[in-house]
């Protein structure tokens, strides 16, 4: 009987586990853009109602009600409220009588989470703060590239024949910055000009007399469509795919450009272009902006433009460009090129951007 008296003695005055009562562990850090679980242990919480106070620095007080989750009690921020630099938060228990209570913070004092920014969101950061917030740019150019004029000589007679041709681009360009896609560009252009339709400098292969063997070469309608990705921060990939209307009907093409370091400034690119019935290329650049406002380019080039039937010539162009304030950027092109040793050519280009 003593001993049973004992038991309900002790029973009696243990504490019993108020409703609603609350043991968080504050949450330190975590990552913007991403909804944050915060967890609890809710003592009796079907008895009770937990809810979180939660803002972003500087914003309005927004709730969120505790749920069973397991073991744990877990209440949800969006990810649209993940905002840094921090989000502030505190709870309240309400428990059968209904009465609230803080139960950890409050809203005078509330716990801060320190909310850092994800790798995506510093590069898109990075990306806006170079193009100055202008997501958007139109751009032209063109170019004129001349292989210098060839004697040919057949059946007895001679004729000076040109090699050359122009070339004109017009495109728009926008940032996405998507990653790993980066940018999207639509253009047009033109490519037309006029070439012997011999390999070199024999006269005799010409299909026909001399008066008949240079022909109008080229396309005068053109037009593609672009994607740059971004592979991590200053390596990117532009992949393209071209359509032209050329004399022998539609044709397509494609290009693709490897780069490192900025396109503006200093950088280093390869890459290729191959378009039907008209020729390929291919090129290394090497860009430096170590000049105030005068970004510069070297570019060596291999290319059998404007006609497909012509040798491969080399091209050395060297570039220079001008950002304005206001998103207007001028550029102008040098160049000489040749087919061999013997005969050559001097060409130049201008080149005008918008950014906005």
């Amino acid at each position: 009987m003593v001993r049973r008296a004992v038991i309900a003695a002790v029973l009696l005055a243990a504490p019993v586990a108020r409703a609603g009562a609350v043991r968080h562990v504050p949450v330190a850090e975590a990552e913007a853009g991403r909804a944050l679980t915060v967890p609890a242990r809710v003592e009796r919480g079907t008895e009770s109602t937990v809810t979180l106070y939660f803002r972003a620095i500087g914003g309005v007080w927004r709730t969120a009600e505790f749920q069973r989750q397991g073991d744990e009690w877990v209440a949800i921020i969006p990810a649209s409220q993940m905002l840094a630099p921090g989000v502030d938060y505190y709870i309240v228990a309400a428990g059968p009588d209904g009465h609230p209570e803080p139960a950890f913070a409050s809203e005078a004092m509330p716990h801060r989470i320190v909310v850092r920014k994800s790798a995506g969101d510093v590069r898109k950061e990075n990306e806006l703060v170079r193009a100055e917030r202008r997501r958007s740019r139109f751009a032209t150019s063109g170019e004129w590239v001349d292989f210098g004029s060839r004697t040919y000589e057949k059946d007895g007679m001679s004729r000076e024949m040109a090699d050359h041709y122009y070339r004109i681009d017009g495109s728009y360009t926008y940032l996405l910055l998507a990653y790993p896609l980066k940018a999207f560009r639509i253009g047009g252009f033109r490519i037309l000009g006029t070439s012997p339709q011999v390999t070199r400098d024999d006269g005799a292969q010409c299909p026909g007399s001399l008066q008949d063997c240079d022909v109008e070469a080229g396309f005068k309608v053109g037009g593609y469509a672009e994607l740059r990705f971004a592979i991590e921060e200053g390596v990117e990939i532009d992949t393209r795919g071209a359509f032209m209307a050329t004399k022998e009907g539609f044709n397509v093409g494609g290009r693709g450009e490897l780069r490192f370091g900025v396109e503006d400034g200093s950088h280093v690119a390869m890459g290729a272009e191959l378009l039907a019935d008209v020729g390929s290329s291919a090129f290394f650049r090497l860009g430096w902006d170590t000049v105030p406002e005068l970004p510069m380019t070297a570019t060596v080039e291999v290319l059998d433009y404007p006609a497909d039937v012509r040798a491969a010539g080399v091209r050395l162009v060297y570039g220079v460009a001008h950002p304005f304030p206001n998103g207007l950027r001028l550029g102008a092109r040098v160049s000489y090129q040749a087919r061999d040793e013997l005969v050559g050519g001097a060409g130049g280009g201008l080149s005008a951007s918008m950014d906005f």
